[in-house]
């Protein structure tokens, strides 16, 4: 075939490079047409270096790498930085992150862990790059976790401490508390925004310390400080926004569960979800034992989120729905007013004052509440001569405590008589007949028998006393 024939090897058609029937890509130049003769000659050089280097690597095989599997990164993650990026997201990133919702801000979290980790441990030769690689997905799931936590401690500690004499609370209300519009001077008013302060809102941190006791009866919402870090807020306008929006979220079911399930399955962990082939038709939820713990799988409808899905628990960014996280922001918003509401002090503080009246706190903080109940009213001493010493300084130089703290010796036994051995040299003593020595006592002969096999030592006594532990009470 010529150079000028179709490359498909069809010989019919022959064409010149100027034939228009002949698409541009079939039209051939040679590569040194127009080419001064210095370009031709670098050209070629260009051309031998690239063959000698394609005989160089002629030998060398290649392998098509394929990106590793979750299981493959899961092997690479440390079980020690595993539980450091856990920590960092219940102490450092829920302050502020409480969802996700694509992929660019599940990166930028994970950076964030990455800054709050180098920070906090310091001690990772992981590069950025590769910690958003191998932890990108472990910090999503945690946080999805860690939301599920505290989404259980709430019922569980928050509304179950709920006042049993009081109308049960409802969503306005909890929009109040965020808002901070309560009257301080109504009575019920203050026993809602109580229980909001001190029961409901400690266990949205998802930490027992951070807005523990020792914070809570000593400061107000706004002011209250992590005791770990003294530069983050122990409540951010993002937990309480959440706290509202849980409570929302999840009110119809805790009243399911408290009206309902409580009485009779207290003892069993509540999952609801959907109904699978198996399960029977005409009930609300089946109790099963799996790994020896109780579950009770509910299908009723009245156990769903009003913004989550009861089987999207472990989608990567939680299940909730995006009105849910509308609603968020909304109550950030809410939040954030509340926190500039000329009512949020008077009212925090008269909160304040009625918890500690509560619980007996008089102090300031809590390091001084502690030292204040160590002290004791100790009378003063009298000098009445009264002394437990036996000794003064000068006597006691001169005692010999070791020989004072020695339990006190045997009272001294009668000297038996002890004939000599029949083997000259031999240090072992033949006693006489036990009942000629000790005619009040009865001693099993097997034990006389052990004690005729021991050694003499210093006296017949060390032999006499052991005899003397073994042998049966005095005889009437």
């Amino acid at each position: 075939m010529s150079s000028h024939q179709r490359a498909d090897g069809n010989n019919n058609h022959t064409a010149s490079p100027q034939d228009p029937n002949v698409p541009n890509r079939l039209t051939f130049v040679s590569p040194t047409q127009g080419t001064s003769p210095d370009e031709v000659a670098e050209l070629r050089a260009k051309l031998s270096q690239t063959e000698q280097q394609l005989q160089a690597i002629s030998g060398t095989t290649f392998q098509v790498v394929h990106p590793p599997s979750q299981r493959a990164i899961q092997h690479q993650q440390s079980v020690e930085t595993k539980n450091e990026v856990r920590d960092i997201v219940k102490k450092n990133l829920w302050h502020i992150v409480k969802f996700v919702v694509k992929d660019d801000e599940a990166k930028m979290v994970t950076e964030m862990c990455y800054d709050a980790y180098i920070a906090k441990y310091a001690k990772t030769n992981l590069s950025e790059k590769h910690f958003v690689y191998y932890y990108f997905s472990f910090v999503m799931n945690e946080l999805n976790k860690h939301r599920m936590y505290v989404s259980g401690r709430t019922y569980l500690k928050g509304y179950k401490h709920w006042p049993k004499t009081l109308a049960s609370p409802t969503i306005k209300d909890l929009e109040a508390c965020l808002k901070r519009t309560l009257d301080a001077k109504n009575d019920n008013a203050m026993a809602l925004f109580n229980w909001y302060m001190d029961k409901y809102l400690p266990h949205t941190t998802g930490s027992a310390i951070m807005f523990g006791q020792s914070v809570r009866h000593y400061n107000t919402i706004s002011d209250a400080v992590d005791p770990d870090e003294p530069s983050c807020k122990a409540i951010t306008v993002e937990t309480e926004a959440f706290a509202v929006l849980n409570f929302e979220n999840n009110l119809s079911k805790w009243k399911y569960y408290d009206e309902t399930l409580d009485d009779e399955y207290n003892d069993f962990q509540y999952v609801p979800c959907n109904r699978k082939k198996d399960d029977p038709v005409d009930v609300e939820f089946v109790a099963v034992e799996k790994n020896e713990k109780k579950i009770l799988r509910i299908f009723s409808p009245k156990a769903k989120g009003k913004y989550t899905k009861s089987d999207c628990g472990q989608a990567r960014y939680g299940g909730w729905s995006r009105e849910g996280m509308v609603r968020y922001n909304k109550l950030v918003d809410l939040a954030l007013q509340g926190r500039r509401h000329p009512n949020c002090a008077p009212l925090e503080r008269a909160s304040l004052q009625a918890v500690r009246l509560k619980y007996g706190k008089t102090a300031n903080t809590a390091e001084e509440e502690r030292l204040g109940k160590r002290k004791r009213n100790v009378s003063a001493p009298v000098d009445d001569g009264f002394t437990t010493l036996r000794y003064n300084r000068e006597q006691a130089r001169g005692v010999n405590t070791v020989a004072t703290l020695q339990p006190p010796r045997l009272p001294p036994l009668p000297q038996p008589r002890r004939s000599i051995a029949t083997n000259p040299g031999s240090n072992v003593a033949r006693l006489p007949p036990m009942n000629e020595l000790f005619p009040r006592l009865k001693i099993p002969r097997h034990w006389v028998e052990m004690a005729l096999l021991l050694p003499v030592l210093d006296s017949n006594r060390a032999i006499t006393a052991i005899v003397l532990v073994k042998a049966s009470p005095l005889s009437s």
